[in-house]
């Protein structure tokens, strides 16, 4: 059996970036600053970790890749879509969702929420529906909306290694300026569409976010060269990229100037300087973090992202829970989105520790109990 290979800097990677979107989604004071570039730095470890050994052949490569990608990621998507919308008349039980217009109004007039996770008690046939629609990626709940990535990276994974097969089949060879100019194509695709309000079933965000995989497949290339250099080039890079993503965050004061999740950015130039900054500040980074004893935290965070991704809107209700204590709110006050007094004082720390252990945790040991009951119960050797 092949031997997967993990590299060390892109599991850092990985934890950072999802460190960035669970402080983000707590709505703290640097939520604007996370935004530039915390999912972009996702796409492009995945176009780090692209091995070219799929875009090879159909059979024994692209086919191969297509189905390692629904396993990994559609069916996670589907899997965990089908539980949040059974999920739903429970939600609404017990004050997660309300169905109540006017908690809205308190919530906004107190500034306790930005937002309310609105619902409805939905029918056999609704829930019915909606599953189905997961199939193809097209449902979705407040605490599932997250998981767009997972259709993302799965669009344009299998269309970057079927680009690469066909550029192969051209040329006869691997062309990193063809796939260049395929990626600067589907950028001005993904921006036109961004500019004509044009979603097309996630293909258009598709198309915005294929030059940031080849990006990271490129990162990936002159890797040597990156590992060769000095701590004063990541010292350099790093306060760089810094300076430039918090000048970018002053640019368009009091809103969200990227959001990946809509397809929306001011236009390319700005959306390509934040992504490659934010990349190099958190590559940087990882570099001093590898030098700490710290880094197997972050080794280990950084291999539980998925669950951190798909669990941490949950586990943030924990601390809601105390946060309604604290304010003697009424317990309807629970269906504040994403959190309830996130920019109060430092409860945005008290969110994002129970965002990320609290997933990681439930990741491990659901592991651990995989494990044990596999030591118990053997599977017969035929």
């Amino acid at each position: 059996m092949e031997k997967k290979v993990r590299f060390e800097e892109i599991d850092m990677i990985k934890a950072l970036a999802i460190i960035c979107m669970v402080l983000g989604h707590t709505t703290f004071f640097g939520s604007k600053f996370v935004f530039l570039f915390h999912m972009a730095a996702f796409i492009m470890t995945s176009g780090y970790c692209f091995h070219t050994k799929y875009s090879d052949s159909v059979r024994e490569g692209v086919a191969v890749l297509i189905w390692k990608r629904i396993k990994q990621l559609w069916f996670p998507y589907f899997l965990w879509q089908t539980v949040f919308i059974c999920l739903n008349n429970f939600f609404l039980r017990i004050n997660f969702f309300t169905a109540a217009p006017e908690q809205l109004a308190y919530l906004t007039e107190t500034k306790m929420a930005s937002e309310i996770a609105e619902s409805h008690v939905m029918s056999l046939r609704e829930i019915l529906r909606a599953i189905i629609k997961s199939v193809y990626f097209k449902s979705s709940t407040q605490y599932s909306e997250q998981l767009w990535f997972l259709q993302s990276l799965f669009i344009v994974t299998i269309a970057y290694c079927v680009i690469d097969y066909l550029i192969k089949k051209a040329f006869g060879k691997q062309s990193l300026i063809s796939q260049f100019a395929v990626s600067c194509v589907f950028l001005f695709l993904g921006y036109i569409s961004k500019l004509r309000g044009i979603q097309l079933y996630g293909l258009a965000r598709a198309a915005s976010l294929y030059i940031l995989f080849f990006l990271g497949y490129v990162f990936h290339c002159y890797s040597k060269s990156f590992r060769s250099k000095s701590w004063k080039y990541y010292l350099t890079a790093g306060s760089i990229s810094l300076a430039l993503l918090v000048s970018a965050s002053f640019l368009y004061p009091g809103e969200i100037s990227i959001d990946l999740h809509q397809n929306k950015y001011q236009n390319p130039i700005f959306y390509l300087v934040c992504s490659l900054a934010g990349w190099m500040l958190l590559y940087s980074l990882a570099y001093f973090i590898k030098q700490l004893p710290v880094k197997k935290y972050f080794t280990y965070i950084g291999t539980k992202t998925m669950s951190i991704m798909i669990f941490h809107y949950l586990f943030f209700k924990l601390v809601c829970c105390i946060v309604l204590s604290c304010y003697h709110l009424p317990i309807t006050c629970l269906a504040a989105f994403p959190v309830l007094c996130g920019d109060r004082g430092i409860w945005w720390i008290a969110y994002g520790f129970a965002g990320v252990a609290g997933p990681a945790f439930l990741h491990s040991a659901y592991r651990h109990l995989i494990k044990r009951v596999r030591m118990t119960c053997p599977v017969p050797k035929r």
